[in-house]
């Protein structure tokens, strides 16, 4: 059973490491195209690519971005972590694609 185990770990790790360099590679062609590229992130909890860009919006305060994140305890690690995404990019001013 642990061989299953450990080849199972392994086949996930791999999966992780392929979709973290093609969101990488999403990133640098966003990058090139667009000006305002901030950052990106790779979500292994929503199998999900996240570039961040600067916003043209007037940036929100500190307390109306904790707004968002109230209660977050009492939810599933898919939807905190939305959230979370959320959260850091009201307080950066930034705004997230996802692919």
């Amino acid at each position: 059973m642990r061989v299953e185990e450990t080849k199972a770990e392994q086949v996930k790790k791999e999966y992780i490491a392929k979709r973290k360099g093609e969101c990488y590679d999403i990133y640098l062609q966003e990058k090139k195209n667009w000006s305002n590229v901030k950052d990106f992130n790779y979500s292994e909890t929503r199998d999900i690519c996240i570039v961040k860009y600067k916003s043209d919006e007037p940036a929100k305060s500190k307390e109306k971005c904790g707004e968002i994140i109230k209660n977050t305890s009492e939810m599933g690690d898919y939807l905190r972590d939305m959230i979370f995404d959320s959260y850091v990019n009201c307080l950066e001013n930034w705004f997230s694609k996802e692919f």
